[in-house]
């Protein structure tokens, strides 16, 4: 999972990443990342969560972004978003 698997380096996980992703029911990453991740310019990246916590993940994608290479840019939707559209 994105969000744990990012913090295996760290010495101690303040953020709530592993409650995000035990709440996270998709996490996909998408875009040119995928095809050439050399040449990419970011790391595009879908999470649905059954509901939507736009700030708290937020807030554990910037974190992580800034320990990156690339920056992150994702896309957050509810379970009902996804159903939705």
């Amino acid at each position: 999972m994105f969000f744990t698997s990012c913090n295996k380096n760290t010495e101690k996980n303040n953020d709530n990443s592993e409650e995000l992703a035990n709440k996270t029911k998709i996490a996909l990453i998408f875009g040119s990342s995928i095809r050439d991740y050399e040449k990419s310019n970011d790391i595009d990246l879908l999470i649905v969560q059954e509901e939507k916590k736009y700030k708290e993940i937020k807030n554990a994608i910037d974190g992580k972004s800034r320990s990156s290479y690339k920056p992150i840019h994702a896309l957050i939707l509810s379970l009902a978003d996804l159903e939705s559209n």
